[in-house]
Formats: C-alpha cells, structure tokens, sequence
C-alpha cells in the first residue's frame, strides 16, 4: 500500500509520519474540505462527491489504498461516502481507536458508530481489511513521553510499526510457513512479540476470539545465520498450541544491527465497542442494532 488517505485533523500527524517515507504517497481531507459540521450525520447529508471528485480521481482505480481514521471524530460521518467513491480499489482501513475516557459522550457515540459499521463492512467483503489500534495500547508500548512530544511519538511509533508491517507483506521472504487464511478474518491488529525464553506478545489493540496468528522475523544477517534460528522459532509456533490459533511466520532480512518482530493478528468476530444509551441516525437509518447496520449497507454491497 503505497497510496494513503487520511481524513480529519485528528490523523494529520499520522500522514505526517508516513509522508517522511518517499514510498508514500499522502492525501488528505481535512474538516474545512468537506464543510465543516458540527457532528456526523451532517457530515454524512451534506457530503457532496462532486466536490471531491478531482482530489480523489488519482484513487479511483488503485489497486491498494490505505485509508486512516481516528475514531471519535465528527468528520467519520462522510467515511462511508468517501469509501463509496472508491470502490473499484482495495481498500485497506487504519481505524485509531481513541483513548475513551477523554472522550465526551459525542465523541464516544461517534466511536461506537464508526468501528460498529467499519467492522461490519469489512466482516462482509467491502474492505480487503479492517486493523484496529488503540491509542491506550500504543501509549502502553511507547511509554512515558512529555506533554509537547506526546502527539508526534504516538504518530512516530503506529507508523514505524505500521510500515514494517506492510513492507513485510509485500516483499518476499526468505522463508516462510503460511497457513491458508481462513474466509471472513477481516479484523485484525498489529503489535510486537520478543525471541527468546520471555516470548512476550504486545498487541496495539486487545482483540476477542483471535483465530490467526503471522509472526514476521526481520533479522539481521547474523541471526538468519544463527544455527538455532529454527529451534526458536519452532518453539515461539509451539507456545501458541494451547490458544487453538493457526500460527505461521515468515523470515525476512533487514539492513543495521537491530531485528524487528511484528505480530500481526486476525478475527472474523466484530469486536464489543462501549455501549451508548443514545439512539442516532447516520444514512437514514437508526443504528440500534447490526441488524440496523447491514439494512445501511446492502444497496452499497448491491453495487460492488
């Protein structure tokens, strides 16, 4: 995926990160491109796909598209639209799951509403993917940084690992077991796993019902030449016996003195989003149930 789409101020440092990499190619939308509103359905009702059609025209026919997202925003209320636009592409979705106790009960509606219908989207074939990351469980994995360098480390670190991740899958490894993905694992996330007696797993959002698991090995040349490589991995596969996961794992070599390991894990189950009180329409029609939902959608699955 070397064409990315972010959409709202709130993921601008997320495409800031990613434009530092000459391989991406960034497009934004920001609030004041479409309109400005004051919550998601207005978004949604006044969307105009004339207006954005010369700014998207270059993705209408890629072959892969990464698509960002914070959720909580207003602005996630045209997503479905924008997506709409680009339905001849692959769409891959990087859905940032804010930190919901600073949330206010708008912004923890507009969360439950937007990962409530990506999930279901991506469970019925619209996106190639859905991955999930939790702002708690980046800050987790970052650890303590000031107030002024917290916005960009947090950006820093979900892109460092997020292109790892999509380098890994599309290069060619030097080895690899691969496990035939099972129909419907849609909704997956990313994170890291250490070598070595510990083997430490630490996802960038907890996932229930995980049914696959890929370890990626980026290592150097020294330790792909290591002669216990295999026994290690062997037993990191082994470890995982017990959970009922399919495991594979690919090797791939990497430039400097340090190895990368990235975790990538996959469900067909939609993920519980907190519950929220409120009733609310979004595409005209009330989203008080995934039954709900799929009716929003169908014309749109109808098209493809």
């Amino acid at each position: 995926m070397d064409k990315i789409l972010g959409l709202g101020r709130s993921v601008k440092k997320v495409l800031d990160a990613f434009a530092i990499y000459p391989q991406y190619e960034i497009f934004y939308l920001s609030e004041d491109d479409l309109g400005d509103h004051g919550d998601m359905e207005s978004y949604e009702s006044n969307f105009s796909p004339i207006t954005l059609d010369s700014r998207l025209f270059r993705l209408r026919h890629e072959a892969e598209i990464l698509f960002v997202i914070f959720g909580g925003s207003e602005v996630n209320g045209c997503s479905l639209r924008i997506l709409e636009m680009l339905k001849e592409s692959n769409i891959t979705i990087l859905y940032i799951d804010p930190d919901r106790d600073l949330l206010t009960k708008r912004q923890r509606m507009n969360n439950k509403i937007s990962l409530g219908i990506l999930q279901e989207y991506a469970r019925s074939g619209m996106f190639d993917m859905l991955y999930i990351v939790s702002e708690n469980e980046i800050k987790t994995a970052m650890g303590e940084v000031s107030l002024l360098e917290y916005d960009n480390r947090l950006a820093d670190y979900l892109v460092s690992t997020f292109g790892m991740f999509n380098y890994f899958t599309h290069s060619d490894p030097l080895r690899k077991v691969e496990k035939e993905k099972k129909e419907g694992l849609r909704i997956g996330t990313i994170g890291f796993f250490q070598m070595g007696k510990d083997r430490n797993e630490l996802c960038l959002a907890h996932l229930e019902k995980i049914k696959q698991k890929v370890y990626y090995y980026g290592l150097t040349p020294d330790e792909i030449n290591n002669p216990g490589l295999m026994t290690e991995i062997r037993e990191q596969l082994n470890s995982q016996k017990e959970t009922g996961y399919d495991c594979s794992y690919e090797v791939h070599e990497v430039d400097g003195q340090h190895s990368t390991t990235i975790l990538c894990a996959y469900t067909d189950h939609t993920q519980p989003v907190e519950p929220v009180e409120l009733y609310t329409i979004l595409q005209g029609v009330y989203l008080s149930s995934v039954k709900s939902q799929k009716r929003m959608f169908n014309g749109y699955l109808r098209s493809r």
